[in-house]
């Protein structure tokens, strides 16, 4: 077996999906926003090492797929780029491997190197929806072999809000996760039934038809006119079901205070906050006073804020901040302290470009 980023993703969102996909074989359709995605990054590759082919596309995606790569070349300057949609892989030890062969592979969107600050690794993303941190994590273990030496930074880029996340790479994070990633493997490998996990994601799985969870629906073939309609009047049934029965199976927490157990996942209370900000330039002459780069928290927003350490202590009096209790899943206990262990970075910031 071999792994990626998506494969891992996949076993943890819902065993019975990875069984369906990466043991059984069963073959995934793509849609428009994901063909879209992938011929994107073609060209950001192609600008990056010789003349992009925007024939590839639609006529009507030209200007806006231009204008993203427009935001990706920006964004790299005219740093030295080490490397663009680079294949890398690593065996078991995580010693360099062929991407064919490897134990654990994936493809690096760009490296790029600068003398003032070293070496960073970017993912590019369509819109703003930045995967883990554990992405980047793995990527920097697989490319170092490659190239010889871990990177400074890692970063998410969204193409379409021209703005990077980014964190200044730990060694001591690094092995963390990698030993994490190891029992992780581990934990697939004897995994003897794969169990559906269900979610608010089942509905865009592509093998739902397939799941015993969806089986138990009695869903039935459609074929004719007469049958497309009965099945359009039970689905809109089963999602007014469904919505009462969320209802009631979050009441039932609620009132009892019991959590419901769903494999490495738990439902109940999760406590946050709502953050405000109350005085802006205050908390902006904070920040600089604290480090921060000015052009960084000029227009800083409260989820920005929420990505620096201890914000809270340090930055109270400017800020309003309100107590808030929603109930949802989320990871066991345990399994979001091993989390916290190999993700935890000592630095963190979020630069806006745009």
């Amino acid at each position: 077996m071999q792994y990626s980023y998506t494969r891992l993703k996949t076993y943890e969102n819902c065993p019975k999906q990875f069984y369906f996909r990466y043991i059984q074989g069963l073959p995934v359709k793509t849609n428009a926003g994901m063909r879209f995605g992938e011929k994107l990054h073609k060209l950001i590759a192609d600008s990056l090492t010789s003349t992009p082919d925007y024939s590839l596309l639609d006529i009507s995606q030209v200007q806006e797929a231009q204008g993203l790569v427009q935001n990706a070349l920006a964004y790299i300057g005219d740093r030295t780029l080490v490397g663009s949609e680079m294949p890398v892989g690593v065996d078991q030890k995580f010693r360099q491997k062929p991407f064919e062969k490897a134990y654990l592979r994936g493809i690096v969107d760009a490296i790029v190197y600068d003398p003032a600050s070293g070496i960073e690794l970017i993912d590019f993303k369509t819109n703003y929806a930045p995967e883990s941190k554990e992405q980047l994590l793995l990527y920097a273990l697989l490319s170092g072999p490659q190239i010889g030496v871990l990177p400074e930074k890692l970063t998410f880029f969204s193409l379409r809000f021209n703005e990077a996340t980014s964190w200044d790479l730990d060694i001591e994070e690094v092995e963390n996760f990698r030993l994490f990633l190891k029992s992780r493997i581990a934990r697939i490998e004897a995994t003897k039934t794969f169990e559906p996990q269900p979610s608010d994601e089942c509905d865009t799985c592509p093998f739902v038809s397939l799941c015993p969870t969806a089986q138990s629906l009695n869903i039935s073939e459609v074929t004719d006119a007469d049958a497309a309609l009965k099945a359009f009047k039970e689905a809109q049934a089963h999602e007014a079901a469904a919505k009462n029965l969320k209802k009631v199976a979050k009441d039932f927490v609620k009132e009892s205070g019991e959590s419901l157990e769903d494999g490495g996942k738990v439902f109940g209370p999760v406590r946050s906050e709502a953050v405000s900000i109350e005085d802006r330039e205050g908390l902006v002459n904070a920040l600089i006073e604290a480090g921060y780069d000015t052009l960084e928290v000029t227009n800083v927003d409260s989820s920005q804020l929420k990505k620096i350490p201890d914000y809270q202590e340090k930055f109270a009096r400017w800020l309003k901040i309100i107590p808030r209790t929603t109930y949802t899943w989320s990871k066991k206990q345990a399994d979001r302290k091993e989390a916290d262990e190999h993700v935890t970075c000592n630095s963190h910031s979020t630069r806006k470009t745009a």
